[in-house]
């Protein structure tokens, strides 16, 4: 599985994270395994996903920060689950400003996420992971977003009416 940035922003995030002891790792126990290692049949794992509509499940949901801001932002960790590029991960980011409340509410509310306060989100970011997602990925731009087309929640789905 390969890493895909879209921007020179999210390298630079993702260099910033790394202290210099981390250049002083050993992987050369991994020397043989890595020369084996193939890509996935009939995948390139720098090809970006396209656009479309994807399965997905949600493996993670982080409340962090924007480096460049510190606005608060929300972040959802998405495993592909359909066929085509099945086990490689989208992100979907919500910065959160005023601007964007009403946006963030629309994600969490199709997640079954119900809040009458703000401040009450990270007591609730545990009960997204799991959740199954049919999402569209739309680029316009250089920009790439990913909209909820609609959650599957087992607790709700498989009642039988």
């Amino acid at each position: 599985m390969g890493l895909i940035f879209t921007s020179d922003n999210e390298v630079q995030r993702l260099t910033d994270r790394f202290t210099p002891d981390d250049s002083a790792m050993d992987l050369s126990r991994l020397d043989d395994a890595f020369q084996r290692a193939k890509f996935k049949e009939g995948t390139n794992a720098r090809e970006e996903v396209p656009d479309g509509y994807y399965d997905t499940q949600v493996e993670e949901v982080r409340l962090s920060k924007t480096n460049r801001t510190g606005n608060p932002m929300l972040s959802w960790k998405l495993r592909i689950v359909s066929e085509d590029f099945e086990g490689r991960t989208l992100n979907k980011i919500r910065v959160i400003t005023e601007k964007t409340l009403g946006f963030l509410k629309e994600d969490l509310a199709r997640c079954g996420i119900q809040l009458t306060r703000l401040s009450d989100l990270p007591l609730h970011l545990e009960e997204m992971s799991g959740l199954k997602i049919n999402v569209l990925k739309k680029t316009k731009d250089q920009w790439t977003d990913i909209y909820f087309v609609k959650v599957e929640r087992a607790e709700l789905d498989n009642i039988p009416f």
